[in-house]
């Protein structure tokens, strides 16, 4: 749905390979899966988030469209900061800013840009 929202088409090839990815990282236990739910029981936003022994990568977000102004996005992001923290990680590499909309959500959470091969 968020890809529909954004006018990206993407073939069932990547869906299946961000399935893939997300999957394996949950199996092996590199990867952690966080969905914000309404009151309802419906899912209003999602994250996989990858971590190592130091820190964590923002791999994949979406919100439905029809919560997407609900705060659940800021909501879970803070929720993924506050649990990798907790875990004792020092960063949480929100995996580029660079576009508009997201780059403006990401630093609006205080995150530095820092060139990527750093």
């Amino acid at each position: 749905m968020t890809f529909e929202r954004q006018n990206i088409e993407v073939g069932d090839e990547k869906i299946d390979l961000m399935m893939s990815i997300t999957k394996a990282s949950l199996e092996g236990g590199w990867g952690e899966l966080f969905v914000a739910e309404t009151s309802g029981g419906e899912a209003a936003s999602a994250t996989v988030i990858l971590k190592d022994d130091h820190s964590a990568y923002y791999l994949f977000g979406a919100n439905h469209p029809e919560f997407r102004n609900s705060g659940s996005g800021t909501y879970l992001l803070l929720e993924n900061i506050r649990r990798f923290k907790d875990l004792g990680l020092k960063y949480l590499d929100v995996c580029g800013i660079n576009s508009p909309g997201r780059g403006d959500f990401k630093t609006s959470l205080n995150a530095a840009p820092h060139p990527y091969y750093v």
